[in-house]
């Protein structure tokens, strides 16, 4: 269950490697786009409600003061949300498919692939056992 943008569409061989400042622009770039992204994907139809819902509530979890591991604590206070925020978009562009994601993405396809990429390792991170539970809820 990779988040990938399919090989038929973008070859990742052939992607650019990282280099320079111009990289370094799309990627400040790549936050407002992905704010945007997530707005479009909570109005399409064609994303699933149950997974439009659990981004809610997830949205709901990150913006409340209480959280699984205390922001305080550091250098792992922010670590469950930005792993559940990694998850949750994932799952996200998951369920709306490629075709969807990259309609609504206002940046280039190999920023969407490098982000595709990033969100899919990190939501990695969340154990299993949480994986499977969540994911027998989102299919439901």
């Amino acid at each position: 269950m990779s988040a990938r943008v399919p090989d038929e569409i973008i070859d990742p061989n052939a992607l650019p490697v990282p280099t320079g400042r111009p990289w370094l622009r799309e990627l400040a770039l790549a936050l407002p786009n992905l704010a945007k992204l997530l707005s479009r994907l909570a109005r399409d139809p064609r994303v699933p409600p149950r997974s439009k819902r659990f981004a809610g509530l997830m949205a709901a979890y990150l913006i409340s003061p209480i959280d699984l591991i205390p922001d305080f604590i550091p250098l792992i206070g922010k670590t469950d949300d930005v792993v559940l925020a990694a998850f949750t978009i994932n799952h996200l562009i998951q369920s709306a498919g490629y075709e969807v994601v990259r309609e609504h993405w206002d940046g280039s396809d190999d920023v969407l692939a490098y982000l595709a990429d990033a969100v899919d390792f990190v939501a990695g991170l969340v154990p299993r056992t949480i994986r499977l539970g969540l994911g027998r809820w989102l299919r439901g």
